[in-house]
C-alpha cells in the first residue's frame, strides 16, 4: 500500500525468522503425548506391522548407505590392434599365427605354473590348518 505522501513503505519483515523450529503449541513432550494418542488406541496388530515397516524401511535404507562404501577401482581397457598389410600372402599370415602360438604357450605354461605354485601354497596351509584342528 501506498503511504500518504504517494511513495512505497518499507517491507515488512518475513515471517519466517520469527518462526521457531517447533510451532509454539508443539514440543517433544507433545510430540510424544499425540504418538501415545495415535498408537495408544490401535490393536496390537498395526502396531506390529507399523515397527515392521518402520524396521524394512530403516534397513533398506542401511543397505543403501553400506553399498556406497564400496567403490570400484575405475581401470582403462584399452584394446591395441595390429596393422596388417593387404596384399599379406598365406604363407606370412600362418607364419605369425605359429608365432602367436608359441607366445601363448610360453604364456600359458607360466600361468600353470603359478597355478600349482598358489596350489601348494594352500596345501601347506591346509596342513597347518589341519594340525590346529580346523
Amino acid at each position: 500500500m501506498p503511504s500518504q505522501d504517494g511513495l512505497a513503505r518499507a517491507a515488512r519483515p518475513s515471517y519466517l525468522g520469527v518462526m521457531a523450529l517447533l510451532p509454539r503449541p508443539a514440543s517433544p513432550r507433545g510430540l510424544f503425548r499425540d504418538l501415545r494418542n495415535v498408537f495408544g488406541h490401535r490393536h496390537r496388530h498395526g502396531l506390529l506391522f507399523a515397527m515392521l515397516s518402520v524396521g524394512a524401511t530403516a534397513f533398506i535404507g542401511l543397505l543403501f548407505l553400506g553399498d556406497f562404501k564400496h567403490k570400484k577401482e575405475w581401470h582403462r581397457n584399452v584394446q591395441y590392434v595390429e596393422s596388417w598389410d593387404v596384399d599379406r600372402s598365406d604363407a606370412l599370415i600362418k607364419a605369425q599365427q605359429k608365432i602367436d602360438q608359441a607366445k601363448r604357450d610360453i604364456a600359458e605354461a607360466e600361468l600353470e605354473k603359478r597355478k600349482a605354485e598358489q596350489r601348494e601354497q594352500y596345501r601347506k596351509l591346509q596342513k597347518q590348518m589341519e594340525k590346529i584342528g580346523f
